[in-house]
């Protein structure tokens, strides 16, 4: 088990901003470890991790198994870094209050937080490491999850497998070759865009991609990996449009028609037959009989981008 968390790359405190890993780096570097605070949502049902998965990961810790914590700074931010945990707490008497940064020293046992010891602070590739992590559990919008019944909340993710997250993500680097020039690869800067419309619910998501097996609902196409069958659980309303993590707002999609239904290159007529916006009817989704649609989401989307 692994956690994945977003944070905001500065915080303020008394007027002045922080920014937050150099602040906690600092830290564990000098003194080997540093708390770090997570603020959570008191009173609201699912918020923070379940004491039953505080239980498993302590006993993972004890059992001497490397527990990776990656970190994920919120948009616009791109970067990402990851920090192996020592510890999992939601007591304060039992941190040492050395540990903890000083911008929020003093109001850290006033707010009601879970703290985590981490150490060896090392920023990572945050493309990399999303399309690493998403060969485990599919976290495709990391940090927005609506899993309350297995344990976790929106502001932590869970990973679990069998095989060692960090062992995946590392494997990149045992299998690079140094080019011509004689220099090791470096790895592309690149910005990963998580859009909108990418269900968050990991039930849901399961659901559309056993139904489907794969298989895109507009095009047909079905990507083989080593993996198994890619394909993205779709949202047809979108979340800032008030769509909803619902088998009815759903479609599986391949990423092109993914990315076209996203931007208003295709929709759905009251037919389902897609319609392109230069070319025209171009062929008509694939439904399941399990499959309901909420016709008015897809009118929603037609509306929206058909009479722009």
């Amino acid at each position: 088990m692994n956690l994945a968390l977003k944070f905001d790359r500065e915080t303020k405190h008394n007027e002045v901003f922080y920014e937050v890993v150099p602040e906690h780096k600092s830290i564990a570097d000098s003194d080997g470890s540093v708390w770090w605070g997570k603020t959570v949502k008191w009173g609201k049902e699912g918020s923070g991790i379940a004491e039953w998965r505080i239980e498993k990961l302590k006993e993972q810790l004890r059992s001497g198994i490397v527990t990776k914590v990656f970190l994920f700074e919120n948009k616009p931010s791109v970067r990402a870094f990851q920090a192996e945990m020592l510890d999992i707490t939601r007591d304060f008497r039992k941190i040492d209050e050395g540990k903890i940064p000083l911008y929020y020293r003093d109001t850290a046992s006033e707010t009601e937080e879970y703290y985590l010891e981490l150490k060896e602070f090392e920023e990572i590739d945050r493309t990399n490491t999303l399309l690493s992590l998403r060969r485990f559990d599919d976290p495709e919008d990391i940090g927005f999850l609506r899993s309350f019944d297995r344990g976790q909340s929106p502001r932590f993710y869970v990973i679990e497998s069998d095989t060692s997250v960090y062992d995946l993500i590392n494997k990149a680097k045992e299998n690079s070759h140094p080019d011509s020039s004689g220099r090791d690869p470096s790895l592309a800067k690149s910005r990963l865009i998580l859009t909108e419309t990418l269900v968050s619910d990991p039930k849901v998501v399961k659901w559309i991609k056993d139904l489907y097996k794969g298989e895109c609902q507009i095009c047909n196409n079905i990507i083989k990996t080593p993996n198994g069958n890619y394909s993205e659980a779709a949202h047809i309303r979108a979340k800032r449009d008030e769509g909803v993590d619902h088998e009815e707002n759903v479609l599986s999609l391949c990423p092109n028609c993914h990315k076209q239904f996203d931007k208003g290159a295709i929709w759905l007529n009251e037919n389902l037959e897609v319609i392109h916006y230069k070319d025209g009817k171009i062929g008509k989704l694939t439904i399941h009989s399990l499959h309901t649609l909420n016709l008015n989401n897809i009118k929603f989307h037609r509306d929206k981008f058909s009479n722009p």
